[in-house]
């Protein structure tokens, strides 16, 4: 496997008048466990783009993760599961599905206002992966209400993106998807869910750090939250 790192810089996506600097590199294959490894340097991945931060002068994002044999839901994730117990969950490979698709689109044009146009960015982001992948769909009767995506690794799950239907936004399926695939690592006897980066001064971010057991990335080290 030949590995080509680039250099990266843009406009912040969590915090104002801040410089994103990342490197990356693009690979087609990868075995779930050197991509566990890379988690825990502070690597990412984006459809077949792997990244990891370096931005000058800021250390901000932190990769976080739920230790799952710790966790305890509290009384707001308990409520939000009663409130989500007659939604139907089912577990598949990763594959391009227009039902998803469609599902996509409209999330993020409602929730993101973004236009979609050129490239399509479900089949570049979603339909095909680097790694051991699956997608869980939750279903409300018929209709799909969100799909999460997922990477299956040897001793935990890296949770990619959730769409939902705007029309469901008052259920808190960020929250139930997050639940779910806690239940999921149990299952599969799986000890930590990795969500990504957690940004303490921004508000896309802040629902991470009210998982109970969840832990930041420092040093190289996984640490509880303060």
């Amino acid at each position: 496997m030949r590995i080509i790192l680039e250099k990266y810089t843009t406009e912040c996506p969590y915090l104002d008048n801040k410089t994103w600097a990342y490197s990356a590199f693009r690979t087609f294959a990868m075995a779930p466990a050197v991509y566990e490894y890379l988690i825990g340097s502070g690597w990412r991945r984006s459809g077949l783009i792997f990244y990891q931060n370096s931005c000058p002068g800021c250390s901000e994002c932190r990769p976080i993760r739920i230790n799952v044999e710790k966790f305890r839901p509290d009384r707001s994730q308990s409520r939000n599961i009663r409130r989500n117990s007659d939604i139907i969950c089912s577990v598949r490979p990763f594959a391009h599905n227009h039902e998803e698709q469609e599902l996509y689109n409209r999330y993020v044009i409602k929730r993101h206002e973004q236009k979609l146009s050129g490239a399509d960015v479900y089949a570049e982001l979603f339909a095909d992966s680097p790694v051991q992948s699956m997608a869980i769909k939750y279903y409300l009767g018929p209709r799909l209400a969100a799909v999460g995506w997922m990477d299956i690794m040897p001793e935990s799950i890296s949770s990619i993106y959730l769409a939902y239907d705007p029309d469901f936004s008052s259920r808190g399926l960020g929250v139930f998807s997050i639940l779910k695939q806690i239940e999921l690592c149990r299952f599969l006897g799986k000890k930590s869910l990795h969500l990504g980066f957690h940004v303490k001064d921004s508000k896309k971010m802040c629902y991470k750090s009210k998982f109970k057991s969840a832990e930041l990335l420092i040093d190289e080290q996984w640490s509880p939250i303060p």
